[in-house]
Parts: structure tokens; sequence; C-alpha cells
């Protein structure tokens, strides 16, 4: 029955309309994806989100349906169907029912789109139930998948704006800190993501973490974290970078 649900999503976005060839490679090209990638952009993508026949099955059947979709799909437009469709149903969303079908989901990540969308909803489940979801953050900080290691940090705040309470910093800094050195390049975007994140909740404690680690902090890890600093502040820290180095030579 799943089966016939995936032709019907497949269906819909390969339907839309015919992408140009350099268009859906320049896109495959910017996720980074192993996967087939048709081409449509997110708009696009979220219109046809709007409407499949299976909709007016219960939510556990509909639950069903989109995790055979996201396991069984090799296409990138049609995987990111099951995300957009809960997007649209934050509020719906919470521990007992939805974590452990969002958290077997990453194991289907090989591009930082589909893991930055995830990335919203493990940062809701952490805000809504930190003793279950944070023991679990800890456990891919470690993981062998970068994807895993990256979402290990990207969720613990996500946006700073979409939370009403942040956990405790010393439990982000120490996961934060484990990836300072990790060699992935979307593992270090994340690290600059949440550190950037982070200083909006805990500006102090975040600029003293910084100027401790700076020598540890990639280059791409620094720029994203510096990004809405004072440019007072970045230019401070640059010049410690500076000066790390040449004493390191």
């Amino acid at each position: 029955m799943s089966k016939k649900y995936l032709t019907e999503v497949y269906t819909k976005v390969c339907g839309v309309k015919s992408v140009p060839d350099a268009q859906a490679q320049k896109r495959k090209s910017i996720y980074n994806t192993q996967l087939t990638v048709i081409g449509l952009t997110v708009p696009e993508l979220k219109k046809i989100n709007k409407s499949f026949s299976f909709y007016d099955k219960k939510p556990r059947e509909i639950m069903k349906i989109w995790d055979y979709i996201w396991n069984k799909s090799s296409v990138f437009d049609v995987k990111i169907q099951a995300i957009l469709y809960y997007e649209k149903k934050m509020n719906e969303i919470n521990y007992d029912e939805h974590w452990s079908l969002f958290s077997s989901w990453l194991d289907g990540v090989d591009n930082w789109e589909h893991s930055d969308r995830l990335s919203r909803f493990y940062s809701h489940l952490l805000e809504q139930n930190p003793k279950k979801v944070y023991p679990v953050l800890k456990e891919w900080n470690s993981a062998k998948n970068p994807w895993f290691r990256r979402q290990s940090v990207v969720s613990l705040i996500f946006y700073s704006t979409l939370r009403q309470k942040v956990i405790a910093k010393t439990k982000i800094f120490s996961l934060v800190k484990k990836l300072l050195k990790d060699t992935d390049y979307y593992v270090q975007k994340g690290v600059g993501w949440t550190l950037r994140e982070v200083g909006n909740v805990y500006p102090e404690a975040t600029l003293d973490f910084m100027e401790k680690n700076l020598n540890d902090i990639s280059s791409v890890a620094f720029s994203a974290a510096v990004e809405k600093v004072s440019s007072h502040v970045k230019e401070k820290l640059k010049e410690q970078r500076k000066n790390f180095r040449k004493k390191s030579r």
C-alpha cells in the first residue's frame, strides 16, 4: 500500500514541470548529495506538499506512509516531502509520538538541506524533553557518520529565535568542544552555526569559550560563529587568532 503512495508523490514531484538538466545538476551540486535531484525550488516543493490522497488517513497511518517514502526513495525532491509535511505541524509534534520517527530518518541523510530541516525537529524535541534527547545527541557527537556529529551540535539550539528555553551552556559547550578539530566541512559549519546561536543566548560565556579555544576553532567554524557579533569584537578575535598563529610557528 505504501508503495502506491511513494509512486503518487514521485509522480506529482516529476509532473510539476520539466526542469532543465543544468538547473537540476546545479542544485545537486549545491546540496552536495548523491541522491537524484529533480531540481524544483523550495516554494514549488511546498506547493506540491499541500495535497496528497493519503492526507485523509489517521496520523499514525500517515506517519507510516511518510516513513516508507523517506526510507525507500532515492530522489531528493521526494524525500523532502516527508519533512515538509511535518514542518507544517510543528505545534503537534511531541516526543512520545515523533522522536523515534525523526531520529531514525537521520540514517537517510547525505546533504545539508535535509539535515538542517531535521535539526528543527530535533531542537524542538530537545526543548520538550531534554532528559531523553540530550543523551542521544551526546551519542551522536562521537558517531562515525559526520551527519550525526553535525546534528549533535546544530540540534542543541537550531535558531535561538525559535527557542523558549535553552539547555545549560555547559552541556552545549561540552559537545561543541569535542568537535572543534573535526575534519568534516559540514561538521565545522555546524560548529560555527551553534556558536553563533548560543552567542545570542549566552553572549559572555560564548565569547569566553571562543577566546579560550581560538587555536582550535577552524576558519570555517570561526566565519560562521562571528557572523552576528559586533565589528569591534570580531576584529578583536581575529587579531587574537593572528597572534596565536604567530606564536605557534
